[in-house]
């Protein structure tokens, strides 16, 4: 499954296993080899050239919850939504 940029992705981070949440900041095409990747996770490490074999489309989780019941699920989600915008702001051109 290609994946275009911008696309918030779980990527298998340095192929240790451990799957993390990112955004796909560049797609890099080649005619010699395989489309790879450049990735900024949200903790805000980064990775090049990530094989599509290493990252699947991020699931989005159907959930219905109270804003006042769960203060610390709202402020992570804020914090990956900020992480994602300053990716796009930093790697648009």
């Amino acid at each position: 499954m290609p994946f275009k940029q911008y696309d918030t992705v779980e990527a298998d981070f340095q192929q240790s296993g451990k799957w993390y949440g990112a955004m796909v900041v560049a797609v890099i095409s080649s005619v010699a080899g395989p489309t790879t990747y450049h990735l900024v996770y949200f903790d805000d490490d980064t990775e090049f050239n990530v094989n599509e074999s290493s990252m699947r489309l991020q699931e989005r989780r159907s959930r219905v919850r109270s804003a006042q019941a769960l203060p610390a699920a709202n402020t992570k989600r804020q914090k990956t939504a900020e992480a994602a915008a300053g990716a796009r702001k930093k790697y648009s051109s």
